[in-house]
């Protein structure tokens, strides 16, 4: 197996924002956009290569990162879904962009919608007797994966013809089949890949969060287990110990029932786990028990989601995380993991 070896800190990419005057190059000049690349001191003359790209816009440059995610669809349920879900999100994102017409936009646009037709016969290919959704389409039935399934769907229905509505209700229906009476999920304990070790109060908050975010569960159905994370909320923000990803979980699913006065008590509570960069920070852990830096994509994502539903409270924290995660797109359009990548095209559609 071939093995790339790289001197160590390289390769580097620098991004900065700003406004270019017509001295492209002066730094002397205000409008100027000045970039310190530091390099070994002892590196060999000759040997380094820079690459620089200047972009119109912040969204200009999340189109080149855009194309790289047009891809074929392969593998399980989840590697298909790494597949075609970040597709989702950018024919959103394409479909949000002002110039519609224009030739290159219109080329992606029909390239995606070909992969995700090819993506969406593979990905219902494992549903299971349970009319949820597994790895493989093995029963039983897997409830984070199955949820996951349900936002994804969901999302396609909005810029595709193809997806079934029914399949998307009986997956709906099976899910609020699991609740276990106390407030939170029965729960498959088969763990793959990134799912299925993720805390209880997660789950639940997760799969809660997608049926109200896909329309396919009314208050009622769920009111329970809505109950239930708002003591775990409460009692979390008493403690002083936010977490955020929980928070802006909750927080967003309160404001798809409506109940903007009771979702606002946790967006609020958001803002003291931002960073003077924009990002979120402080979680404990995502649905897909995420580390690192794909953890604070995913919450300032989820942060920006719930957010952007009250647009004149939360105006001054929205734009610094937008400009953060716009920033941090990586080389191939992702932001690292698939739900990083998700969660960061959904804030940055919903905010386009």
């Amino acid at each position: 197996m071939p093995v790339k070896v790289l001197p160590k800190g390289f390769p580097r990419l620098v991004s900065r924002g700003g406004s270019l005057g017509s001295q492209l190059f002066d730094i002397t000049t205000a409008s100027a956009v000045n970039f310190t690349v530091g390099v070994p001191y002892s590196m060999e003359p000759g040997s380094a290569r820079l690459t620089a790209k200047i972009f119109s816009s912040n969204f200009a440059s999340l189109l080149s990162a855009v194309e790289a995610l047009i891809q074929d669809p392969s593998g399980c349920f989840e590697q298909t879904s790494s597949t075609t879900y970040p597709m989702v999100m950018a024919l959103q994102f394409l479909q949000a962009q002002p110039d519609q017409a224009s030739q290159k936009v219109q080329a992606m646009k029909l390239n995606i919608e070909a992969k995700l037709k090819k993506g969406y016969d593979k990905l219902v290919s494992f549903k299971t007797k349970e009319k949820g959704y597994e790895w493989f389409g093995e029963s039983p039935a897997h409830e984070s994966l199955s949820a996951y399934g349900l936002m994804q769907f969901s999302e396609m229905k909005k810029v595709t013809s193809f997806v079934d509505d029914g399949m998307v209700k009986d997956l709906s229906k099976w899910l609020i089949s699991r609740k276990d009476g106390k407030g939170l999920f029965l729960k498959n304990e088969k763990a793959l890949d990134s799912f299925g070790r993720a805390p209880d109060n997660i789950t639940a908050a997760y799969i809660v969060w997608t049926l109200s975010a896909s329309g396919e569960a009314t208050f009622d159905e769920v009111s329970k287990e809505v109950a239930n994370l708002k003591t775990l909320a409460d009692d979390q923000i008493a403690k002083g110990s936010n977490d955020a990803y929980f928070l802006g979980l909750l927080a967003s699913t309160l404001y798809n029932y409506g109940k903007n006065a009771e979702a606002q008590v946790y967006a609020d509570a958001i803002i003291k786990n931002q960073m003077s960069s924009g990002n979120v920070t402080q979680s404990l852990t995502t649905i897909t028990t995420s580390m690192g830096e794909n953890l604070v994509i995913e919450t300032t994502g989820i942060a920006v989601i719930a957010w952007m539903n009250d647009q004149t409270s939360y105006s001054s924290r929205i734009t610094p995380a937008i400009n953060w995660l716009v920033a941090s797109v990586k080389n191939g359009g992702r932001y690292g993991s698939t739900q990083a990548t998700i969660l960061a095209l959904k804030a940055i559609t919903s905010y386009m």
